[in-house]
């Protein structure tokens, strides 16, 4: 077939697929002479060779020869840019529109928005660890787009930035979280739109199933608590449940012995699980040695870390478990009386599908039995 009847036969521009030298193929948008010059646009696919081809008719038929005036590099650009937004039903004068009136808005840019933000949850009473984390997760974000403005930086960008983060999978999760946090300020403000942190791809997170220390290891971690100050942290979330930064924010008088319960309270536990945890007899044994005073912390604030690890050391114990000391309390008690309802209950879960799904046969009833005879 010559030139001229392929040209017969085809449409403007011309469309061709080339061998390179390396072996690779590749399809050709030639558009002809313009200004002295050959003008032609190289694709991966005859697919995305056909819609520039489309792109370039339909802007020759509303511009006219003048459309192509443009620089190669332009027109490859334009035609890149039609096409992402053809999936959100936008148009190249939309998109520019949006652009503008954004970059033009009095959002602050990101790193100025991220101190914002960290001093809104502090302003705001949320817990120091809580605007750690917050201020920690996001610097790198604010390191990488401090200078941008958060409306500038378009979803592909977002997720190739994520994408390229070298954490795990639950990090990068709680990334995307963060920055989900960051996008919900900035909408409140009217700083964004849309919250382009839901658009991303959320990897998959394997649950941890909850580990819990043996009756032995129980047993050493109470032998060995008193020296370091800890009977109190370890006696109370051994068997009654606490969580870890319960334990370290409650005050000593919120242990009512007289009563039979500890209050957990406002300031002491997350918002949905505050109220009262019944104190068991193994506990209520332990306390009178725990040094739990009138006033102050239950738990003595100094040193603690160190205090822990020296006696984690002390008691042998080579693997401390997320959350362990609540966990056992969880799954022996749940191994002892058999009823998953109370013992979420007892435990203030929020959500008894947590429990259900994660506490049942971790333990056996024998060592249930075992692990609440444990007396000083």
């Amino acid at each position: 077939m010559t030139l001229t009847t392929y040209l017969m036969r085809h449409p403007w521009p011309l469309i061709y697929k080339v061998t390179h030298r390396s072996g690779h193929q590749s399809w050709i948008v030639d558009i002809g002479i313009h200004d002295g010059k050959r003008k032609r646009f190289s694709k991966r696919s005859r697919a995305d060779a056909d819609l520039l081809a489309e792109n370039l008719r339909v802007a020759r038929a509303r511009a006219g020869d003048l459309a192509f005036h443009m620089a190669p590099s332009l027109m490859a650009e334009a035609h890149e840019c039609v096409s992402r937004l053809r999936s959100h039903g936008l148009s190249l004068k939309q998109a520019t529109d949006f652009a503008i009136a954004h970059l033009a808005s009095d959002a602050p840019p990101v790193g100025r928005m991220v101190d914002l933000l960290v001093e809104s949850a502090r302003s705001t009473g949320r817990r120091e660890r809580t605007v750690s984390e917050l201020r920690l997760m996001l610097r790198r974000f604010a390191g990488a787009f401090g200078e941008r403005k958060l409306g500038t930086i378009g979803l592909d960008e977002l997720s190739r930035w994520v994408e390229g983060l070298k954490v795990g999978h639950r990090t990068r999760l709680h990334n995307i979280v963060k920055i989900g946090q960051l996008y919900n300020f900035a909408i409140r403000r009217g700083w964004v739109d849309v919250n382009l942190a839901r658009r991303l791809d959320r990897p998959r997170v394997a649950e941890r199933e909850p580990g819990v220390f043996t009756v032995e290891e129980a047993g050493r971690l109470l032998k060995h608590a008193g020296r370091f100050g800890l009977l109190g942290y370890v006696a109370m979330g051994l068997f009654a449940g606490l969580r870890p930064e319960e334990l370290r924010r409650l005050p000593a008088d919120a242990v009512k012995v007289a009563e039979g319960v500890i209050v957990v309270g406002a300031g002491v536990a997350k918002r949905p699980s505050r109220g009262s945890v019944p104190i068991h007899e193994t506990l209520a044994a332990w306390l009178p040695h725990c040094g739990i005073g009138r006033s102050g912390l239950a738990v003595p604030a100094r040193n603690f870390r160190r205090r822990l690890a020296a006696l984690r050391e002390a008691a042998g114990i080579e693997r401390w478990p997320h959350d362990g000391l609540r966990h056992s309390f969880g799954s022996y008690d749940f191994a002892m009386h058999g009823d998953a309802d109370v013992t979420a209950n007892r435990m203030r879960h929020g959500d008894k599908r947590v429990f259900h799904a994660h506490y049942k046969a971790l333990v056996s009833r024998a060592d249930a039995g075992r692990y609440w005879a444990l007396r000083p």
